[in-house]
This record gives C-alpha cells, structure tokens and sequence, in this order.
C-alpha cells in the first residue's frame, strides 16, 4: 500500500471519528432536551430509563469509532459496515419512535419499530458471528485479530443496546396506552 493511499484511509477514518464523537456529543444533548422538556407526562423513572438506555447506544457507538482510532484499523471490513448500517437503523427507528412518543398519537407504529429493532439485533448478532469466524480462519495477524474482534464486539454491543432501548420504549407503551 503506497503512503498516498494510507494517508487517505486515515483522514476518512479521522472523518468518521470525528461524525461519531459527534453524534454521541448531540445524543448527550437530545437525552437531556428529551427528559426535561419533551416527555413530561411520564413518569420520571421511565424518563430516565429512556435517557440511560439512550446514553448506552451512544457511549457504544462512540466506543467502537474511538477503536477504530486508537487501533489504527486500515480496512473498513463488510461486516463493520453492515453493523454500523444496522446500528444506524436502530437509531433511525429509536428516533422514530421519541418523535411517536412526544406526540403520543401513533403508539402502535412505536410497538413496530421496537419489534423492528429486536430483528436487527438478531441481525447483528449473526453478523458478528460470522465475522469473528471468519477473522479467526482467515487471519493470521494475531493483532489485526484483537483490532478488528474489539471494534466488532464494540459495534454488536451498540445494537445490544438499542434493543435495550426498545424494551424500554415498549415498557413506556404498555404502561401508557
């Protein structure tokens, strides 16, 4: 690999980082709008629920790019790109469902959405799975193994919780509806 190509690879990496540290900062801040001035007909034990199980996602999230940094990771693998895609429409539907919630009009469209997330969880996990398995029979770096098994451990544990956060969400439906 010619150094004009590594260097490339680090700056798009450090632009990602940077996308990431972010978005976890914005979460921080949405979490905290979200629990002082939007949810307010909740009870404050599910407000903080919800903003606990929020600030987990983003805390992940924030992980696995911080990973990604530190480890120096020169290879965007398919299978950190499908589990950032799915983490990203766990997200989407969490956002989804916060915006359902405030409203309170569509509760049902939030019980779908949770559903939703539980599959792409489910997804995720058989994505890493198959990821480490294939690390362990094609690699045979014993670093690279560590870098990319803590970046995709870091990635699955995002959508872990993001189901956390659907539970929550689901809980707050049933207790309200």
């Amino acid at each position: 690999m010619d150094s004009f190509t590594l260097l490339v690879i680090i700056i798009v990496l450090a632009f990602i980082f940077d996308y990431i540290n972010g978005f976890h900062y914005a979460a921080n801040s949405i979490a905290t709008i979200v629990a002082t001035r939007v949810l307010t007909p909740f009870d404050r034990e599910d407000i903080h629920s919800l903003m606990k199980s929020i600030d987990d996602v983003t805390d992940f999230l924030h992980g696995s790019a911080s990973r990604m940094k530190m480890y120096q990771v020169e290879k965007i693998t398919k299978s950190i790109r499908k589990l950032t895609e799915i983490n990203l429409e766990s997200c989407q539907l969490i956002q989804r469902a916060i915006i359902d919630l405030k409203e309170q009009k569509n509760l049902q469209r939030i019980t779908v959405a949770c559903k939703k997330i539980s599959k792409l969880e489910s997804k995720a996990d058989v994505v890493f799975d198959n990821a480490v398995m294939d690390i362990f029979e094609n690699e045979t770096d014993a670093i690279k193994i560590i870098k990319y098994k803590e970046v995709l451990t870091a990635l699955e544990d995002a959508s872990d919780k993001c189901k956390d956060v659907a539970n929550v969400l689901e809980t707050i439906v049933v207790k309200y509806s």
